[in-house]
């Protein structure tokens, strides 16, 4: 399990995350919903240590993180697909892939990104820049499976994406899940967190104002809406 007990962070001035606790399991997905400024990706950036932040505890498959470096929490097994996707624009595809360093599991054979995504495979010696916006989120997810994580985080991974890519990025969720791997799952959009999440929280100026598992929400969104102001949309 992946655990974060009562983290806190600032940006700047602003308290941008206020003693927010969430766990999720290996196998499992967690959902996190909230508007635009709610702390969602101050969060994830808190979780792998990449951000400064306070905390009372941090584990990850009961081994405490919560003084750990960020490199020292990505050996251990967590990974980040980050929001914008960050890939190296003057790199190719597989220099991008090859820079991750590996977990204290290993890391995993580039054969194997390449079979989740063929099509990094055929652009392989394509700069980074060359790519279209849902190669170059392909190319996000594929790097940080690199490191072979027990834990992927991943911000806003449809943003900006056709339909018909957010449905591979669907598939490769579902994978990385079904492989026993935990998936915190930061979207704005409330049918595809539903469509994917076993439980969800919901954020807002920093706070966690719902949580609970997400079956409920399917049958009753009114909840969601309340807190989020937004129309579940049409389903993906």
């Amino acid at each position: 399990m992946l655990e974060i007990v009562d983290i806190h962070a600032n940006h700047g001035d602003s308290y941008t995350i206020q003693g927010v606790s969430m766990s999720v399991e290996r196998g499992a997905c967690l959902g996190v919903l909230g508007r635009n400024g709610a702390g969602k990706t101050t969060l994830m950036q808190s979780v792998l240590g990449l951000h400064p932040a306070r905390a009372q505890r941090i584990t990850l498959d009961g081994r405490d993180l919560t003084r750990a470096s960020a490199r020292d929490r990505i050996r251990a097994g967590l990974a980040l697909v980050p929001q914008g996707r960050r890939i190296f624009p003057t790199l190719t595809v597989e220099e991008n892939l090859r820079v991750v360093p590996p977990s204290e599991a290993g890391r995993l054979d580039i054969a194997d990104v390449y079979r989740r995504f063929p099509r990094l495979q055929e652009r392989r010696s394509n700069m980074g820049h060359q790519l279209s916006g849902g190669e170059q989120q392909m190319l996000a997810i594929g790097r940080a499976l690199m490191s072979d994580p027990q834990y992927l985080l991943l911000d806003e991974p449809t943003e900006g994406l056709a339909p018909t890519i957010v449905a591979e990025v669907v598939d490769v969720i579902r994978r990385v899940v079904s492989e026993g791997r935990g998936v915190v799952l930061v979207e704005q959009g409330i049918q595809f967190v539903l469509d994917l999440a076993d439980d969800l929280v919901v954020m807002d100026h920093g706070k966690v104002v719902l949580s609970g598992g997400s079956a409920q929400y399917r049958e009753d969104s009114g909840p969601l809406l309340t807190h989020l102001g937004i129309s579940t949309g049409t389903p993906r």
